[in-house]
This record gives structure tokens, sequence and C-alpha cells, in this order.
């Protein structure tokens, strides 16, 4: 089964076989470390907010940045009003991988504000 959702910035696609590369690692009570296996109903459900987050508050500005934390924050607020629960699969190291290939940027370092993303505006 394959699915694509198209974003203001670019496109996000995925299918149930390749659904491992946003499935977050737990470790575990030895220090090993496992994925976790979502149900299948929870992936298109997660990436649907995900594309509503993005599209509602994100957006391109050429000469603009964000900070990551803010809209890490922001993303986890949306997904908790909207699912009453923490986001399972999109969690903060696939977030940051997905904004920076939907927005073609990078995560840099400001000296005052500590990690930001160049070319991008929060919209409340």
């Amino acid at each position: 089964m394959s699915d694509t959702r198209a974003l203001d910035s670019g496109t996000l696609s995925y299918d149930q076989s390749a659904a491992r590369f946003i499935q977050p690692l737990t470790t575990g009570q030895h220090g090993e470390e496992r994925a976790l296996s979502p149900n299948a109903e929870s992936l298109p459900d997660e990436l649907d907010l995900f594309q509503g987050f993005t599209e509602r508050h994100l957006r391109p500005l050429a000469n603009g940045d964000v900070q990551s934390m803010l809209i890490w924050a922001e993303w986890v607020r949306y997904h908790l009003r909207a699912a009453k629960d923490f986001p399972r699969l999109i969690r903060e190291a696939e977030f940051n991988y997905l904004i920076t290939g939907l927005f073609n940027t990078h995560v840099a370092l400001d000296e005052h504000r500590g990690r930001i993303y160049p070319g991008i505006r929060f919209v409340p």
C-alpha cells in the first residue's frame, strides 16, 4: 500500500514496508535499542496530523528562521490537542528529519537562540 501526502513545500511519501524510517527507537531496560511497532492505522493518522500542522503553521521564508525547539513544542501541542496523546511515530529526531527534507533546509546553530531552521517561518 502506497500513499503520498503533498505539502506546501514538498512531498512526503510512505508505504507500510518503509514506515520504519519514522519509527522511534526506545531503549529497553537493559540498554538495548528496540523499535516500536505501531499499528498500521496509526501511521496515516499521524501523517495526516503532521501534514495539517505543516500546512497551518509553517511557511518558507527566504530571510527568516525559527528555533527548532519552538516548532517541535508546537508540533507536540498540536498532536496532543488532536489525538489526545504524545506523538508515537514522529518524535524529535524524525521531526527534524522531515522538516529539513520538506523545506530543503538544515539545522543551524545560532549563538543566542540555539538550533534554528533557516528559511522557515512559524505562523501561530
